[in-house]
């Protein structure tokens, strides 16, 4: 592994990145692939919450009628740069009828965060397949109780935890640091490394990258 000079690099520990997502984003179902990569160069890799659009009603909304009176030319453009995303890693790329609100599943999934480790990566994973596979309306206590027990986390606890509001502060303290820094949608990708940062907005290819965490830091 070489940065732009040429020059080898051999290790990237010291590199972190955070990336801001929501389950009903497309390109961040697609991302966990390029998010694995990057834990694979030896990055640290951490998730964090991003309310996409709050104005969703609690009980979702069917997706055709959120897509009425959209540009239709703007609709496929958008639809093939998705696809071609979703070709290059390998992703299915099923929409769900129903266009969640994500904010419970976004505080379930930081109640998973506070439990034992893996507990997160286990419980993100599957409300990303639930959505995007099963196309279940992750806006739900109960579908979010079910997916919780197929992560082996505990339902009842998950349950109390979210009628209790106990990690609604954990979303909003993680959308406030994300205003923060500049980023305005997901995914967002900060790559750090001591007291240097950089914000790359939005999916990017694996080369771009490798450019930044190489560069990053470096006088």
């Amino acid at each position: 592994m070489t940065d732009d000079s040429g020059a080898a690099i051999t290790d990237l520990s010291d590199r972190r990145v955070t990336i801001w997502s929501d389950y009903l984003c497309p390109y961040c179902w697609i991302a966990r692939g390029r998010a694995r990569w990057i834990e694979g160069l030896g990055v640290e890799v951490e998730w964090l919450p991003y309310e996409l659009h709050p104005e969703v009603p609690a009980e979702g909304i069917d997706r055709e009628l959120l897509s009425a009176g959209r540009d239709p030319a703007t609709r496929s453009a958008h639809g093939r740069r998705l696809r071609s995303l979703a070709g290059e890693e390998s992703v299915d790329l099923d929409y769900p009828d129903v266009v969640a609100n994500t904010r419970l599943a976004l505080e379930a999934a930081e109640w998973a965060r506070s439990g034992s480790e893996g507990d997160f990566d286990r419980f993100h994973d599957a409300v990303f397949r639930a959505y995007w596979e099963d196309g279940r309306n992750i806006g739900l206590v109960d579908e979010l109780a079910g997916i919780a027990g197929t992560a082996s986390l505990d339902p009842v606890g998950l349950t109390e935890a979210l009628a209790e509001g106990a990690m609604r502060r954990g979303v909003e303290s993680a959308r406030a640091k994300a205003t923060e820094v500049g980023a305005t949608g997901t995914p967002a990708f900060l790559i750090s490394r001591g007291d240097a940062e950089f914000l790359v907005p939005g999916l990017q290819s694996e080369e771009f990258f490798m450019r930044v965490l190489s560069r990053i830091g470096s006088r």
